[in-house]
């Protein structure tokens, strides 16, 4: 037994568990950097001090060491690095789409659950033809890869290319089918919004104004802006009807 190892290991969970309280940040923030200058291969603590850096755990914010650290990480086959590398190449104030995708692209190619996150931003920067070609199929082979590890955005994103016909033979039914996944498995909030929405308007089911209102007012409590607006159209909608 590697005792070295075993020791790493137990530190490395106290660590994850501990940087993001306030009480204990600094301290797993000076861990960290510990362990990267006598263990130079230990890829979650590059990893650790990317995390860091990017949300400011013990330390001032600063993306620009948090890449320098990721990018570290990911090297050395870290795949949640090189998720959190690909954010940081999408969503920087001006995106490089090309890098997101590559970085994505090594983290999606491990299939690890902690990396669907990846799995989903590759097959979303494909459906809409973002740092390289416009590719909806492979969009889909991605999301279907990730549904299957259980990933709401996923399934919710499936849903979607079967409610619109995009790349795939345009079926309501099949598309709720992938939004109930998504909703009852992990309360998506987008995902309870399109089940109201093809109720309220009969797609795919028999129109079901209850279970519509259903559908928009759970959407709402987890947030959903676009069915707050769906969900007054509805009752506007049921007013009228009646007069009132």
């Amino acid at each position: 037994m590697n005792l070295d190892q075993v020791y790493l290991d137990t530190l490395h969970e106290y660590l994850y568990c501990h940087r993001m309280l306030s009480e204990y940040s600094r301290y797993c923030y000076r861990v960290y950097r510990k362990i990267v200058r006598s263990h130079p291969h230990d890829h979650r603590a590059w990893d650790g001090l990317g995390q860091c850096c990017q949300y400011g755990y013990g330390t001032a914010p600063n993306l620009r060491r948090a890449k320098k650290y990721y990018k570290k990480a990911a090297k050395l086959g870290n795949a949640e690095a090189q998720q959190s590398l690909g954010w940081l190449y999408e969503s920087a104030a001006e995106p490089d789409y090309r890098r997101a995708r590559k970085w994505y692209a090594r983290a999606a190619a491990q299939c690890r659950r902690d990396a669907t996150f990846a799995i989903v931003r590759l097959g979303s920067l494909y459906e809409h033809g973002l740092g390289g070609k416009k590719d909806v199929q492979a969009a889909l082979k991605y999301y279907r890869r990730a549904a299957k590890l259980g990933d709401a955005d996923a399934q919710n994103a499936i849903g979607f290319l079967y409610d619109t016909g995009r790349g795939v033979r345009q079926s309501y039914k099949r598309a709720l089918k992938w939004y109930a996944r998504a909703a009852t498995g992990s309360f998506h909030p987008e995902a309870c919004n399109n089940i109201g929405n093809l109720y309220h308007n009969g797609l795919g089911v028999k129109r079901d104004v209850k279970r519509a209102k259903h559908w928009y007012k759970l959407a709402v409590r987890l947030g959903d802006e676009m069915a707050e607006r769906n969900l007054a159209l509805l009752q506007n909608e049921v007013q009228a009807a009646f007069g009132r």
